[in-house]
């Protein structure tokens, strides 16, 4: 249950891997068992050498996100209606000492010593677009869960139930940033449906990169 992975705001942020996060990369959160509910896959650089031109393939778009968006930039009208009276715990993704990429992991939370109450998880990336093609972040996010298209939210973006957690997720990149969305509400130890958790994490998601947009990060 999510209560429990909560115990490490690292491990909620990774949730599902979508954990709405802004960085160049992607990151890994910890959950109770000192796992990433992510992913718990390793990033790595483009290869430029092993990669063979193809005439036909679309290029990689160039990113121009210069600057990291914080937290910050998830507490809108969306957070307060879905988590209201909430907490902050931010920490940083750990990357390994590569210096191409950055974010945050940003957990926000109203609930009680039950555990119940409202939880926001959000990975925020960005990368080096010379180094790594952010696309990939989608799968490192969304991990073995079966995902499905979501339309219109970036330059492209999947969602997924992550049922360990209990959180419904959206993950979505735009150019060399990327983030993971996710969220639930437990209710007398019950979690939302599955449908209604991953509708308001991508309502979160979309509200966020609204924020990011306005913003001056390029």
């Amino acid at each position: 249950m999510i209560a429990g992975v909560i115990g490490g705001a690292a491990a909620v942020l990774a949730v599902a891997g979508l954990i709405v996060v802004f960085a160049l990369r992607g990151g890994d959160e910890q959950n109770s068992d000192g796992q990433s509910p992510v992913a718990g896959q390793t990033r790595e650089p483009e290869d430029e050498g092993s990669r063979e031109p193809e005439e036909s393939a679309t290029p990689a778009p160039q990113g121009d996100f210069t600057t990291l968006p914080e937290c910050a930039v998830a507490e809108h009208d969306e957070l307060d209606r879905l988590v209201p009276g909430h907490s902050l715990k931010v920490e940083d993704v750990d990357t390994e000492g590569d210096d191409w990429w950055e974010g945050y992991h940003c957990t926000w939370t109203n609930a009680n010593s039950s555990g119940d109450g409202n939880y926001y998880l959000l990975t925020i990336v960005v990368n080096d677009p010379l180094r790594y093609d952010t696309d990939r972040d989608l799968e490192l996010y969304s991990g073995d869960y079966s995902t499905e298209t979501v339309t219109g939210l970036g330059d492209g973006a999947v969602s997924w139930y992550d049922t360990e957690n209990e959180v419904g997720c959206v993950a979505t990149y735009l150019e060399n940033l990327s983030l993971a969305s996710c969220y639930d509400e437990m209710s007398g130890g019950r979690p939302l449906p599955e449908t209604k958790a991953i509708e308001e994490a991508e309502n979160l998601a979309r509200a966020t990169l609204d924020v990011i947009a306005q913003g001056d990060y390029r």
